[in-house]
């Protein structure tokens, strides 16, 4: 009969399938076997990456994959479709499976949206007394990676991530915001961030209030 996925998902910035078959199809065109997916261990794994535009799900960063199938030892399949989504909206995007009841040999669908986006405000990126440029501001799907030179980066009332404190030293500050499981904020770590900013110096900037008058006080730019 048709071979079913192991698992698949979740739909984020990543969406990994397991077959139990013996390969997967990608666009009923590439087939991926147990030994080419690195590990021999008697299924199939394919992981897909959203692009950088969040408009496609990907196969080795480069090939656009709208459709892929688990085969079994019969040659039967069970397929899940990706769509482009072409709404420029942004709430996030819904994932929704249909199953077959009938016993026909048609492919089993399931569509799902393109990548997961974030219905959430953005954090408020501060510009004010004592920062500086973050090095790069990353989003892609669900996830915001800020990186600044700086001191630390500290967001909401006065919590701060150091170099150090951000797992690697490296002379600068990385910190992840994460799309909450909702849509609905930004996380670090569990928890939402409203206020962000990229300090020079070692200072609180929530103690400051409204000073803006110190030299220094950079502009913002974009990484690119």
């Amino acid at each position: 009969g048709a071979t079913s996925f192991i698992t698949k998902g979740p739909p984020c910035t990543e969406y990994t399938f397991v077959c139990g078959g013996s390969s997967i199809q990608l666009n009923s065109q590439v087939s991926v076997y147990d030994a080419d997916d690195g590990v021999t261990d008697g299924k199939v794994t394919v992981t897909l990456t959203c692009n950088d535009a969040s408009t496609w799900w990907q196969y080795q960063g480069s090939r656009n994959i709208y459709k892929i199938g688990c085969y079994g030892s019969s040659n039967e399949l069970t397929t899940s479709t990706t769509t482009e989504s072409t709404s420029t909206s942004t709430e996030p995007t819904t994932s929704t499976t249909t199953e077959s009841t009938t016993t026909s040999t048609e492919p089993t669908t399931s569509t799902t949206a393109a990548c997961k986006t974030c219905a959430a405000p953005s954090p408020t990126i501060d510009e004010d007394f004592a920062t500086q440029p973050f090095t790069s501001k990353v989003k892609k799907c669900n996830k915001w990676t800020f990186v600044c030179g700086g001191y630390a980066i500290e967001f909401n009332d006065g919590e701060q991530v150091s170099d150090s404190g951000d797992g690697v030293p490296d002379g600068k500050v990385t910190m992840e915001l994460e799309c909450s499981a909702n849509g609905a904020t930004w996380q670090f770590a569990g928890v939402d961030v409203t206020f962000i900013t990229c300090l020079v110096i070692n200072v609180n900037m929530s103690a400051l209030g409204s000073n803006n008058g110190s030299a220094w006080k950079q502009p913002w730019v974009w990484a690119h």
